[in-house]
Formats: structure tokens, C-alpha cells, sequence
């Protein structure tokens, strides 16, 4: 044998040796992994050696070996805890393990199998995050997910839906809009997407958006609810009253909207300032204030029982027999002076039981008991007046 040939053969060995000791924590790796049971943990060890080895970190079995230990680090229960983003980890595993697989060893395995389970580790693990309150968390895992399958629908409005509980508007945003645009969305969605633009102060993005919503789900009183809400924080109270008569329409037996119709009238007949002062009463304020009773009426109607119903048409006769009082004591005729103060107590009286229909629903509401008290002495109840003004006192 030559010099040259035992140099040769002797190269030959160190290479074959040093690329024996290389695949040596592969090896160690898959030996751990194949157990029964397997030891994930020591498997971890030799895999993350493996994985930044010149030799053994372009091969297929290195990336789907670490796939199926990060993965089982998750499923073990006594493990789990130990690696927080290993689900991650073995997803992106099996994904360069793909990339790597030129002769197709364990693509099979991979697409119909490893991949699909653990993604569904991914959007449960996702989704207990949602369940804990922690929705930034569950944001970036559905994020994740996206990364790897922007189209997947699940997953946009899952995202989308912890993106708005976290006060994450931005993101909540586009992928509201992205179901919009996919033609995925529901009447929810675009509710969700016009909160979501009121947090940025995009308030005619908003309105718009309920707009178009209301052409693809026009029986939706969601979408219109908020429509009202929008407006009646903008103080465009007549609008109001034209999207809270479609809602009735569409949701007849809504007290809700009866409590909002009439308050919203009272509001129109009686305007205010910025500061509360009154302005010019409107010409048409007895028409409005009559729209307001009739709305409360309705509203009884349905729920007799109602606290704010009961206060509010109680409250306005009330302030009607008030205001006729008023005027009443400027009459300088003794008859009629009389008979107009007779008329005024008859509509004190009518007030009477919805204010104490709303005590017996909110028996220690001071707005109530103050009301009563006013009514009682001017409509001389002693004895109401007494236990009611015994009672305010005990609440101070």
C-alpha cells in the first residue's frame, strides 16, 4: 500500500468518524424520543445540540425529530410547563423538516398528520388563554397561526375578538375588516368593527360601517342600537329617534328602546347647553312631550314593573303639574285661581303611581324618594310624606 493510499484511507476514517460523532446526539436524540415512554427531556438535550451542528442541522431527521419532541414536551403533563412556546417550536420543526425532505421520507407524516395535530394544540392552547382573560397572549398564538395560514377564518376572527378585549383597537380593526373584505362577516362583526373604530375617535368610519351593515343584515338591532348610541353621543338626538323607530320595527318588544324613544323626546322638547342651562323651548315641545308619554306607555305596556319607565313618566307629569302650579299662582281670580290648583292636584295624583311603582323597584333610590316627598306635601298625604322624609333621613 502506498504512502498516498494510506493517507488516503486514513482521511477517509477521521472524515467517516467525525461525521459519526456529529449524527451521535441525532442518534441519542432519536433513542430518548422512541422509549417507552419516551424520555422528552433528555431527548431536548441531545436535539438542541443536534439542531446547531454543522452536519446534522441540514437534515430532514434532525428538524422532524425535534418536531416530535417539542411536541411531546407539550402533551406531557409532567413537561408541559417547562417550555412555554414549544408548540411553536415543533411547528416550525416539521415545517423546515418539509423543506429539507428532498426524498419525501416524511412529508406524508407531516401534512396529514404532525402538523394538523399540533396546530390544534396551538388554537386550544389559544383559546384557554382567551378563556383566562389573557387575550394579549391569546393574540400573538392565533397571530402565530396566521403566519403560517393567512387565510384561515377561525383564526382571523379569533384574532380579531382577543385583539378588542385587550384594548388592542388597531389590530382589531383589520381583522374585522379582513372578514368584511372575505366576505365572512356577520352582523356581529360589523358592530364589533364600528366599536372598535369609536376607540381610535373614528367616529364617521364607524357610522359608515354600520351603514353598510344595515344593507346586507337590515333586520339586525344590534346594528342599530349602536347606530342609536353613536348618535346620541354626538348629540344628534333627532337621528337618534329615526334609528331607534327602525329598531322598533324590527324589535317591538325591546322596552329598552321605549325608555330611549321617550327620554330622547323629552330631551328634544326640553333642550339644554353644554352646561345644563335650558334653551328656547321648541314650537312643537307639547307634541314632543306627549311622543315621550306615549313611548313610556308602550314601554309599561310590556313591563309594568320597569324602575326607570315608572321614574320617568312619573317625573314628567310631575314637572307638568309643576309648571301648571306655577302658573297657577299668578291668577288673581280666586275662582279660578282654585280650579286651577284643583287641576294641578289632579295630575299630581296621576303621577303618584308610577313614582311609587318605581320605589317599590328601587326601594332606596333617593331620586325617588325625593320626588315622593314633593309630591306627598303638595298633594297633602301627610302620612306618606312623613314615612317617606323617615326614610330619606335614615339613608343620610
Amino acid at each position: 500500500m502506498t504512502n498516498r493510499l494510506v493517507f488516503l484511507l486514513a482521511l477517509f476514517l477521521l472524515c467517516f468518524n467525525m461525521a459519526f460523532a456529529q449524527k451521535a446526539k441525532l442518534r441519542e436524540a432519536k433513542s430518548f424520543c422512541n422509549k417507552l415512554p419516551p424520555d422528552y427531556e433528555q431527548a431536548k438535550l441531545a436535539i438542541d445540540t443536534a439542531i446547531v451542528d454543522d452536519v446534522t442541522k441540514s437534515i430532514a431527521e434532525t428538524w422532524y425529530y425535534r418536531g416530535i419532541i417539542y411536541s411531546g414536551f407539550f402533551t406531557d403533563v409532567n413537561l408541559k410547563s417547562k417550555c412555554n412556546s414549544c408548540l411553536f417550536t415543533a411547528y416550525e420543526s416539521f415545517l423546515t423538516a418539509e423543506e429539507l425532505d428532498k426524498k419525501n421520507e416524511y412529508l406524508l407524516e407531516i401534512e396529514s398528520k404532525l402538523i394538523p395535530s399540533v396546530r390544534q394544540h396551538i388554537f386550544e392552547q389559544a383559546v384557554g388563554q382567551f378563556q383566562s382573560g389573557e387575550y394579549d397572549l391569546a393574540l400573538n398564538t392565533f397571530e402565530f397561526i396566521l403566519k403560517k395560514t393567512p387565510e384561515e377564518m377561525a383564526a382571523i376572527q379569533n384574532a380579531a375578538i382577543c385583539a378588542e378585549n385587550a384594548g388592542n383597537y388597531p389590530k382589531a380593526i383589520i381583522y374585522y375588516k379582513s372578514l368584511i373584505d372575505k366576505k365572512n362577516a356577520d352582523n356581529k362583526t360589523y358592530v364589533s368593527l364600528a366599536k372598535s373604530m369609536l376607540h381610535t375617535n373614528d367616529t364617521s368610519g364607524a357610522l359608515g360601517v354600520l351603514i353598510n351593515g344595515k344593507k346586507l343584515f337590515p333586520d339586525s338591532a344590534d346594528l342599530i342600537l349602536t347606530e342609536i348610541n353613536i348618535y346620541l353621543a354626538m348629540n344628534r338626538a333627532e337621528e337618534a329617534l329615526v334609528a331607534i323607530n327602525d329598531a322598533i320595527k324590527k324589535d317591538a318588544s325591546n322596552v329598552s328602546l321605549y325608555l330611549v324613544k321617550g327620554s330622547l323626546n323629552e330631551s328634544l322638547a326640553k333642550p339644554a347647553d353644554k352646561d345644563g342651562n335650558l334653551l328656547p323651548a321648541p314650537k312643537n315641545q307639547k307634541e314632543l312631550l306627549a311622543l315621550a308619554k306615549e313611548a313610556y306607555s308602550k314601554g309599561l305596556t310590556l313591563n309594568p314593573n320597569h324602575f326607570e319607565l315608572n321614574y320617568n313618566m312619573g317625573a314628567l307629569i310631575f314637572n307638568e303639574a309643576t309648571e301648571m302650579e306655577n302658573a297657577a299662582n299668578a291668577i288673581a281670580n280666586e275662582v279660578q285661581f282654585k280650579a286651577a290648583k284643583e287641576k294641578c292636584k289632579s295630575i299630581y295624583l296621576t303621577a303618584e303611581p308610577f313614582l311609587e311603582k318605581a320605589l317599590a323597584a328601587s326601594p332606596e333610590d333617593p331620586g325617588t324618594l325625593n320626588s315622593l316627598k314633593l309630591l306627598y306635601f303638595r298633594i297633602n298625604e301627610t302620612d306618606k310624606y312623613n314615612a317617606v322624609k323617615k326614610k330619606l333621613d335614615s339613608l343620610h
